[in-house]
């Protein structure tokens, strides 16, 4: 089985060609300021890049596409539908730099590869069921449930993967990223994380 797996960020989108069962990398290439192009064109390039990559008897199974905001409406993995999509828009000003790019570039893939399954995972799910009380902000509560502002982390599939390979019951997980990140994990669930969108 071949994966791509696509990671668009505002600033840049990396990807990677994966096969199963061996979990090899067979490429991981970056491009820069891929928000000014057409989503159409940059997926041309990625698959580009996949027939260097990939001998001529193999196709892309599937895609898997990283998406930092999904709410608390998407706390697992998806496979992108109609209604994902149409839901995902809804969230559009919650991340107004990140999901319209998403939903762009799986436009793009249902119109170039029909019938490839494309298959979302969100940052944010890991931290959709905090405790209400590292959720809040600094604000008037009615305020904060009109415009849904909460709390939650930037890198939740780092921390849910580190909570799954080491299977222990309380976990600080640090992610040093660019934008450093600690989460505090109770019995496989985020009870803590130290990031969020606040002036405080």
């Amino acid at each position: 089985m071949k994966i791509l797996v696509i990671n668009p960020s505002p600033s840049e989108l990396e990807y990677s060609f994966y096969g199963i069962p061996e979990y090899k990398t067979q490429a991981l290439e970056v491009i820069k300021s891929w928000q000014i192009e057409e989503a159409q064109s940059v997926l041309e390039r990625i698959l580009k890049d996949g027939e260097k990559v990939l001998k001529k008897d193999e196709k892309i199974d599937v895609i898997a596409v990283r998406a930092a905001m999904g709410g608390t409406e998407f706390k697992n993995s998806v496979i992108a539908t109609q209604d994902v999509k149409k839901k995902l828009t809804k969230l559009f000003a919650q991340a107004p730099m990140h999901l319209p790019m998403v939903v762009n570039l799986l436009n793009a893939v249902e119109k170039r590869m029909k019938g490839v399954p494309v298959v979302l995972s969100f940052d944010s799910g890991f931290f959709a069921e905090l405790p209400q009380r590292e959720t809040i902000y600094g604000m008037e509560s009615s305020l904060a449930r009109k415009l849904n502002l909460r709390r939650y982390g930037y890198h939740g599939l780092f921390h849910k993967a580190a909570a799954q390979e080491y299977r222990g019951n309380k976990i600080i997980s640090i992610c040093l990223e660019p934008r450093p990140e600690v989460a505090a994990i109770l019995d496989g669930k985020a009870i803590m994380v130290t990031s969020g969108a606040t002036p405080i």
